[in-house]
């Protein structure tokens, strides 16, 4: 029976629950035609056009997405830039090339409600103190996601909630009930669907008694656009709080590159000028998601850029660009 409630008895139980959209408190956006970033697979053709509310990885990908098929896209986002989340660099390049596939991109923006006349949604937002207003077909609600807890019945398990709404755990996916363990978007640390399955064999693995701690400082991600971008480790913020080198390599220079027609592509290092030890790397170009695997592995040998320029690298590939930066950033100590 659908309400019939079962009693299940454990010894180690793992909650993985996952994430849901998060659905902002926009007047109007339970409208028809206002979408979630998973309707964006039930529809049956492509919007015209399409207004993108949240400039974050999904946002972005999505918006890459339609408008490579000639749907007239637009973005608006409340922060100063797009994809804050990652490097300034790589910000930059996805919203020119955005800028260059004709996607209008209005940030420091707040809507503020969404209307209906007729076929037409119409966006209302406030830019620079001025009530604006953008129309399309549809309007797409990607503004992020949030740890999925609710009806968990926590509070039985004797376990709280998080500042930010996941389920604390320690470095073993460990809750404060020392028999629950969570994984993955549920415990809000970083929502990757790699790093929940890293996060997934921890606790196993700490459930059958051999404890290995998860760590953080080298968990690749990438944003699957055009460019394509990925990162890892810090980016040049941090770096240069920290005095750390910065030195940026361009994929023009590469004969692969070249083949495959990506002039504008470059990859930026990140290393300590006096150990050479190696703590970011962001690739924005073709390949960006497969070639961030090197560095992740060297940052999570706590390695150092010498490292690199030991492997020998095929030519011609695009995996020449790392060695070729790495050359560039041990010239540049």
């Amino acid at each position: 029976m659908k309400d019939e409630k079962v009693k299940l008895l454990f010894d180690k139980l793992i909650i993985a629950t996952g994430s849901e959209t998060v659905k902002p408190p926009i007047l109007g956006i339970d409208l028809q035609g206002v979408i979630f970033s998973e309707d964006i697979f039930k529809l049956e053709a492509k919007p015209a056009s399409i207004v993108i509310i949240g400039g974050g990885y999904i946002g972005v990908e999505i918006a890459s997405m339609f408008a490579r098929v000639d749907t007239k896209v637009t973005i608006i986002e409340a922060l100063p830039r797009i994809l804050t989340s990652e490097d300034v660099s790589i910000s930059k390049a996805v919203t020119e090339e955005l800028k260059n596939d004709n996607v209008n991109i209005y940030t420091d923006a707040k809507v503020s409600a969404i209307e209906k006349e007729g076929e037409i949604l119409k966006v209302n937002y406030i830019q620079n103190g001025e009530n604006k207003t953008v129309q399309a077909e549809k309007i797409l609600i990607a503004v992020g996601r949030r740890p999925r807890t609710k009806e968990l019945n926590l509070d039985e398990l004797n376990i709280k909630l998080g500042n930010h709404g996941g389920i604390p755990v320690n470095e073993y996916m460990q809750t404060e009930n020392i028999n629950v363990y969570a994984t993955g978007d549920v415990n809000g640390r970083i929502m990757l669907a790699h790093a929940a399955t890293r996060e997934s064999i921890i606790a196993a693995k700490a459930i059958l008694g051999e404890k290995v701690p998860m760590t953080y400082n080298a968990i690749p991600h990438a944003i699957f656009s055009e460019p394509e971008a990925a990162s890892v480790g810090i980016d040049s913020t941090k770096a240069q709080e920290l005095g750390y080198k910065i030195v940026r390599y361009s994929y023009e220079e590469d004969a692969r590159a070249l083949i495959v027609g990506d002039k504008k592509g470059f990859v930026q290092i990140i290393a300590d000028p006096k150990t050479h030890k190696l703590y970011g790397m962001q690739i924005v170009g073709k390949g960006a998601g497969e070639l961030i695997a090197e560095a992740t592995q060297v940052i999570r040998m706590n390695g150092r850029i010498e490292d690199i320029m030991a492997i020998i690298h095929t030519h011609p590939t695009l995996s020449e660009v790392i060695a070729e930066a790495v050359e560039k950033a041990l010239n540049s100590f």
